[in-house]
């Protein structure tokens, strides 16, 4: 029996594309229904593979540990992670990956955009050379064949990391099978070291998954997968979409205790659930004061932060507070109380997560503020390439492997000591953000371009394509001073395919102002459930300003769906069939711009379509319910 014949109960017609699944390029025979073997690889190693089958999902988790058998230290290790082999059978194979979270400032952005290509000689899919996750792309990849059949898989890796994809003339494996067609590898990059005798070293867990019928098919078995299995709870129960304010962008530095409780009088009448103080707090203000973790800034908050979490909790509101605890800057507390813990570039420093020590007094600083503060949400920033101080701290790249085991750890530990302490990932925007992040965070800061509305719904409704909506946070901006602008509706709901956040001067905005977003707020907080379901991009990406955008969110139960449509310029009308629904009535229901109700069937939505209208720069968001 070959290691790919244990996928039978989850790969489906797509089993018989699977020539070998194995660490070298040849198959191994292992006993009948067995989850666990090893491969003996070249200078001594043995592979200890463990393959574990999550059936209802489709997927499987392929965990490798590599062991030094030899008496001597092996050579340089390649950490491969995962191969798998596959043939065409005539049949090309297309690639689906998407863009990382980055921060264009044009329409339409490169960012979350889902790039689709016909695999004719090699696909690789990686992270750049500065060391975080999805700097470039995020780390999962997408096949399928002419079908639709296919696989989507990633490692649970927070640093650097390739795809390979390779047809016969650019592999080497051709003799495995007279009919291969597909090489796939997942590795580790910029690593390569020796184990010692008798070590055991392991590579990151690959999760993979298989599909039938498509992208839009592969789009939800992975969306569902992540939001179910590998998103963590928050207080014992799957997170929703949160509904939040951050006072950054907009106010940046230039805040203290007096300015942000005007924010939480306005954050309060907006029916939002958490008010989150971002950068600055802390003494030396951003970027210079990062490290000074123990040190308010007296200035801003003369007798500490808890006067204002007080106030916030008193407005029925939860408490928050950004750290960048990774990085500091040279003369600042912690690398100066604890020079040994950090790695030093300049006047850059990386905290040294490789070591045990430097991983427990961080367990212990975050425990002991969560704790005081009640801290209910923290945006976990990181706005620092870390490879090249891991290649300072040891060229061979074993530092990397340990750090991102040590980041782990803290965060495991902490999110078991503080289950009701919402994540928010964030690396510059959605620049780590991964398997193995996603395991650790309630949402991401997904991008740090705010400004454009046209540019923050572009991402949410592509991100959605590669992962669940909790994730994708974005926020309406108001500067300081700024007072309504030409702020309506339309900036909101463009926000709304995604967690949904207020950031800035809010307190500025008029009171009609205020009434009509706490309407929307209102209305985001009846449907975000809705979110967490499928999800169908309904046209293709757009190129220009002339063309609409869409997207759908249908419930599990296919009892309620959510449509968003958008047009800046261009045709003011649109034909849309929607996907996914019952063949049984719906009820329309308007909620913005306007409110009205009508009936039509799910089958009809689907096989006739829809016919939207819209004016210049305008959005539609209708609830769909039997």
């Amino acid at each position: 029996m070959q290691p790919s014949e244990l996928l039978t109960p989850i790969a489906g017609a797509f089993r018989q594309k699977i020539v070998s699944m194995s660490l070298a390029s040849r198959s191994s025979d292992i006993p009948q229904h067995a989850s666990h073997w090893s491969e003996q690889l070249e200078n001594g190693l043995e592979a200890r593979c463990a393959l574990d089958l999550d059936i209802d999902y489709r997927v499987a988790r392929l965990s490798v540990a590599l062991a030094n058998t030899a008496a001597t230290p092996s050579a340089p290790i390649d950490p491969v992670a995962f191969r798998m082999l596959l043939s065409d059978q005539g049949q090309p194979y297309r690639g689906y990956r998407a863009s990382g979270g980055l921060a264009d400032g044009h329409y339409p952005p490169d960012n979350y955009r889902t790039q689709e290509v016909l695999i004719c000689g090699s696909l690789v899919n990686c992270t750049p050379p500065g060391g975080r996750s999805s700097d470039r792309n995020i780390p999962v990849t997408m096949i399928a064949d002419a079908s639709g059949e296919g696989l989507w898989f990633g490692l649970e890796w927070s640093g650097l990391w390739s795809h390979i994809i390779q047809t016969p003339r650019h592999g080497n494996a051709t003799s495995v099978a007279s009919d291969f067609g597909l090489s796939i590898i997942a590795k580790i990059e910029q690593a390569s070291f020796p184990l010692a005798p008798g070590e055991v070293f392991n590579l990151p867990c690959v999760h993979f998954g298989f599909f039938d019928g498509g992208f839009d098919s592969g789009t939800n078995s992975l969306r569902r997968y992540l939001y179910d299995r590998i998103c963590p709870p928050l207080d014992g129960k799957p997170p929703l979409p949160p509904a939040s304010y951050d006072h950054w962008f907009g106010i940046g530095n230039g805040f203290d205790d007096f300015s942000l409780r005007k924010q939480v009088d306005r954050v309060a009448e907006l029916g939002l659930e958490y008010f989150v103080v971002d950068a600055a707090w802390h003494a030396g203000g951003f970027p210079n004061g990062v490290g000074n973790w123990d040190r308010v800034d007296p200035a801003k908050f003369p007798n500490g932060l808890k006067p204002l979490a007080d106030y916030v909790r008193a407005k029925g509101l939860k408490f928050g507070l950004w750290f960048e605890p990774e990085r500091a800057c040279i003369a600042t507390s912690w690398p100066e109380a604890h020079p040994e813990f950090y790695i030093q570039l300049g006047n850059d420093c990386h905290l040294n997560l490789a070591r045990r020590d430097a991983q427990d007094f961080l367990i212990d600083f975050m425990s002991r503020i969560i704790t005081e503060l009640d801290i209910r949400w923290s945006r976990w920033d990181y706005n620092i390439d870390p490879a090249p101080f891991w290649r300072k701290a040891d060229p061979t790249g074993r530092v990397q492997v340990d750090y991102i085991a040590g980041l782990y750890r803290v965060l495991d530990t902490l999110l078991a000591r503080h289950p009701d302490w919402l994540i928010e990932n964030c690396a510059s925007g959605g620049r780590r953000l991964d398997i193995g992040s996603m395991k650790r965070a309630h949402t991401c800061w997904f991008s740090d371009e705010t400004v454009s509305p046209e540019i923050c719904r572009f991402m949410q409704l592509n991100a959605n394509c590669f992962l669940p909506a909790h994730l994708c946070n974005s926020a309406v901006v108001t500067f300081a001073g700024y007072g309504d602008g030409d702020l309506s509706a339309y900036d909101a709901i463009s926000r709304m395919a995604g967690a949904l956040s207020f950031d800035g001067d809010i307190a500025s905005w008029s009171p009609p102002l205020t009434a009509r977003m706490a309407a929307q707020v209102a209305n985001y907080k009846k449907i975000r459930h809705i979110l967490t379901g499928d999800y169908y991009h309904l046209l293709p990406a757009p190129a220009d300003l002339k063309a609409w955008e869409a997207g759908l969110f249908v419930s599990r139960n296919k009892t309620e769906a959510l449509l968003f449509a958008f047009r800046i310029y261009g045709n003011p009308s649109c034909h849309l069939n929607l996907k996914g629904l019952e063949s049984a009535d719906y009820q329309l229901h308007e909620m913005a711009p306007s409110f009205s109700t009508r009936t039509m069937s799910g089958r009809e939505l689907m096989d006739k379509g829809l016919d939207l209208s819209l004016a210049e720069r305008s959005g539609i968001m209708i609830h769909l319910f039997k």
